[in-house]
């Protein structure tokens, strides 16, 4: 293990982690983690699990998750996620959960495998499964798609225009 700066990898680090800044991997970093910046992976950071940036994965961080950016998978961050940007899953991020962009699924987002992608997109309606919500600030448009309805194989478009969006969702509403 290697750990570099006041306070990391203080409490019980973890064979071949590594923790560098202050706070870095501070206490119980799980074996083949890494923590990069003041805080991050500080608390509880599962095994194979990587966090980058100011408080990212801060406190119990799910083994083999990714957190990047400041304050990403925050808190609660599920097994196998990944919280890409500030505040990016930054609370409850549910198993096998997705988070792309400034403040994506921000929220207590308990639910496995939802998708949340573009700034602000956190839908905030309920504990969600399996589900995708795509923000597209510029057009002020938000999507919310439940997998349980839809054949995932089907999600294979490219979103060019809201004419198209809005074309989309009245094929899945009519079925």
């Amino acid at each position: 293990a290697v750990s570099v700066g006041s306070g990391a990898g203080q409490l019980y680090q973890g064979n071949y982690a590594v923790a560098m800044g202050l706070g870095a991997g501070y206490t119980s970093q799980g074996g083949f983690a890494v923590a990069v910046g003041r805080d991050a992976g500080g608390s509880v950071q599962g095994a194979n699990s990587v966090a980058v940036g100011y408080q990212a994965g801060l406190t119990s961080q799910g083994s083999s998750a990714v957190a990047i950016g400041q304050a990403a998978g925050n808190v609660n961050q599920g097994t196998y996620c990944v919280a890409i940007g500030f505040q990016a899953g930054w609370t409850n991020q549910g198993y096998f959960g997705i988070a792309i962009g400034s403040n994506a699924g921000e929220y207590n987002e308990t639910g496995t495998g939802n998708i949340f992608i573009g700034g602000f997109s956190n839908p905030q309606i309920g504990n969600l499964q399996n589900s995708i919500a795509i923000v597209n600030n510029s057009d002020f448009l938000k999507i919310i798609l439940s997998l349980k309805t839809i054949n995932f194989n089907q999600i294979l478009f490219t979103i060019k225009s809201i004419r198209f969006i809005r074309i989309l969702i009245k094929q899945i509403d009519s079925q």
